[in-house]
């Protein structure tokens, strides 16, 4: 193989990772403001187990900085949308920033143990867990202070632990299937 064939697949590649980048990103900003107006249970399962399986396919198929849109995108979407609180949606600014951290780690536990490691249920479950804890730690801080409401515990808690392992499961189906 010469440079100029090293040159031309390492540049599909580029292109083909930019353009799961594009869609991954697209996505993970048009779920939440598309379907954000349902402020049910099942759409916020429904949502955040889509968010999550797009987090593990960015963990799955994008490097380095390319990671950042699809985990800053979805919770900007939420905050824009009112998708979780309807009325509480200000009190969600006093997520955002642990929302960012738990998805950064949650994509990078996946890159890490799912990908790196080849150990993929193992990668879902202890990010999920992982991620889940990010959220419900300063979720019981802040309404124990009485900052924000007491629904916030469950959507902070358990609801990100079950959409987390959801999302990371259909991923892990769907990487299958890709190959």
């Amino acid at each position: 193989m010469d440079f100029q064939n090293i040159f031309v697949i390492k540049h599909q590649y580029g292109q083909k990772e930019m353009h799961e980048l594009a869609l991954i990103s697209i996505l993970i900003f048009l779920i939440p403001l598309i379907f954000g107006h349902l402020n049910t249970l099942p759409m916020q399962f429904f949502v955040g187990t889509t968010v999550n399986f797009l987090l593990v396919l960015s963990a799955f198929y994008l490097s380095g900085w390319k990671n950042l849109f699809p985990i800053l995108l979805p919770s900007i979407a939420a905050y824009l949308t009112g998708i979780l609180f309807g009325a509480n949606t200000s009190f969600l600014l006093f997520f955002i920033p642990f929302i960012w951290l738990g998805n950064f780690i949650f994509v990078y536990l996946n890159k890490k143990i799912s990908v790196g490691e080849n150990k993929p249920y193992l990668g879902t479950i202890y990010s999920s867990i992982v991620k889940s804890f990010i959220l419900f730690i300063p979720a019981v801080i802040i309404v124990y202070l009485k900052i924000v409401p007491e629904l916030f515990l469950i959507a902070m808690g358990p609801m990100q632990l079950i959409t987390a392992l959801s999302g990371g499961f259909l991923a892990l189906v769907f990487n299958n299937f890709r190959k």
